[in-house]
C-alpha cells in the first residue's frame, strides 16, 4: 500500500520473503499463478515464487513427488501460452520447468515440449520461451559446479560439460 509506513513495509517484505522460502509456498504459488482473476501483480509475484523455488528449494520436495511437481508446472507453462497471460508471467514459468528440468535432469524436456506444444499455434510462445529458458539457464553456475544434489540427483554439471565440448 501506498500508505503504509516503513516500519509496515519491512515487516511485510518480511513475512513475504519467509512465506517464499517455505513448503507452503509451492501449491499456493502454483494456484495462484492458475486462478483466473488473480491481479496480473499477483500472478507475477506467484510465478516469480515457483521460479526461484524451482532453483533454490527443491529440497523441500521429496523425489517420489518431481513428476508431479514437474508436470504441473509444464502444464502451467502450457496454459501461460494459451491463455494469452502477461509475457513477463510466461517467462517466469518457463524458467521454472527450465530450473527444475536441469536439476532433475528431465533432459528430453524439450523434445516433451515440442512434441506436446507443435500442434497448435497458441503454444508457441510457451516453446520458444522454454527453448530460451534452458540456454539461459544452463549457464547457471549451480548446474555446472554440481552443487544442486537434491536427493542424490546430481549429474547435470558433468552431461552440461559434456555438451558443451
Amino acid at each position: 500500500r501506498a500508505d503504509a509506513s516503513a516500519a509496515q513495509r519491512s515487516e511485510a517484505d518480511v513475512w513475504l520473503q519467509s512465506w517464499r522460502r517455505s513448503a507452503a509456498a509451492w501449491p499456493e504459488a502454483l494456484s495462484a499463478v492458475a486462478a483466473r482473476g488473480v491481479p496480473e501483480h499477483a500472478q507475477m509475484l506467484a510465478a516469480q515464487t515457483l521460479r526461484t523455488k524451482a532453483l533454490l528449494d527443491l529440497d523441500q520436495v521429496p523425489a517420489n513427488e518431481f513428476q508431479a511437481l514437474r508436470d504441473n508446472l509444464f502444464a502451467l507453462c502450457g496454459r501461460a501460452s494459451e491463455g494469452n497471460w502477461p509475457r513477463n508471467v510466461l517467462v517466469q514459468c518457463a524458467l521454472a520447468v527450465a530450473d527444475l528440468a536441469w536439476q532433475i535432469e528431465w533432459f528430453e524436456v524439450l523434445d516433451v515440449a515440442v512434441s506436446e506444444w507443435s500442434k497448435h499455434d497458441r503454444y508457441v510462445g510457451a516453446l520458444l520461451e522454454l527453448a530460451s529458458a534452458l540456454v539461459e539457464e544452463s549457464g547457471h553456475p549451480w548446474f555446472w559446479s554440481g552443487v544442486q544434489g537434491i536427493h542424490g540427483v546430481g549429474k547435470t554439471g558433468e552431461v552440461l560439460r559434456s555438451w558443451a565440448a
